[in-house]
């Protein structure tokens, strides 16, 4: 059963070396949000570049950003992740 609302949720599986950068989270925002009108578009992760969690603060609704940590604090029992 659906509420009407539209998620994509876009997981990203990259070396622990090669974190997300700002780019994926200007394409995550410009096609979800504006081509497919999603509400939200978490993105998750094992971790994110600075430069990226500054780029997502600044978007008028910043996306939802899990990374390996929030993402294994869930899954072992705390609470879901937040993100940033």
């Amino acid at each position: 059963m659906t509420d009407g609302r539209r998620i994509d949720v876009q997981g990203k599986r990259y070396a622990p070396s090669n974190r997300v950068r700002e780019l994926v989270i200007y394409s995550v925002n410009g096609t979800d949000r504006a081509y497919h009108r999603c509400e939200q578009a978490p993105i998750i992760t094992s971790s994110f570049t600075p430069a990226a969690q500054r780029a997502n603060a600044e978007l008028d609704r910043p996306l939802r950003l899990i990374d390996s940590r929030a993402l294994g604090r869930c899954v072992s029992g705390g609470r879901p992740p937040r993100g940033t």
